[in-house]
């Protein structure tokens, strides 16, 4: 329940400014943007697994509040996936260009997660109660479960339903908002960094 209601709110807000530019200036159409929302909500599912298993293994020797590290590994990622929005041409060879943005939407959902938030100090808490490596993945994939169910795999799909609209519509725009939206992310990114 935890994971849901953060996933349908809080999350969905404060991940909104980082998906919504790629989706825009990436998009191509309902589905592509169906299946970049999911790629990034599994990136999150899978670092939320992986914190929780790790959260359970340092015990009571993790120090909630200290995660220094993590803000330099979002604002890379961030600062990475802003140059490839820019450099996205369609015109190169497709099975490249697909696989890149697949990458990016992956790595992008790994980067948010990196943000400590109140719901995640909980479930690190109850990992760290139980002790346990398994309890502590167990946790870590329920809670990631739940920001999954997310009004972000719908918003994402439309932007990018937009997105590719827009590219159809206005093509000759495109080029500007590929590089406005990824000049946001990069930005976002060196935000993180700074800091």
């Amino acid at each position: 329940m935890l994971g849901f209601s953060y996933g349908g709110t809080l999350c969905a807000i404060t991940c909104l400014p980082y998906l919504s530019p790629f989706l825009l200036a990436t998009g191509d159409g309902f589905r592509d943007g169906l299946r970049s929302s999911m790629l990034f909500l599994f990136g999150k599912l899978m670092v939320y697994t992986l914190l929780g298993g790790l959260a359970a293994y340092l015990g009571k020797g993790l120090e909630l509040d200290k995660v220094e590290a993590s803000k330099y590994i979002m604002g890379v990622t961030l600062f990475a996936v802003g140059f490839f929005i820019v450099f996205f041409h369609k015109s190169e060879c497709q099975n490249k260009a697909v696989k890149r943005k697949k990458t990016s939407a992956l790595f992008l959902g790994v980067c948010t997660s990196m943000t400590p938030c109140p719901a995640l100090m909980v479930v690190f808490a109850l990992a760290v109660q139980k002790g346990s490596i398994l309890s502590g993945l167990t946790y870590g994939a329920v809670y990631g479960f739940g920001v999954a169910i997310s009004p972000l795999l719908l918003i994402g799909a439309g932007l990018s339903a937009i997105g590719g609209r827009m590219k159809t519509e206005v093509g000759g725009f495109m080029p500007y908002l590929r590089v406005a939206s990824g000049f946001l992310v990069v930005m976002a990114g060196v935000r993180f960094i700074v800091y």
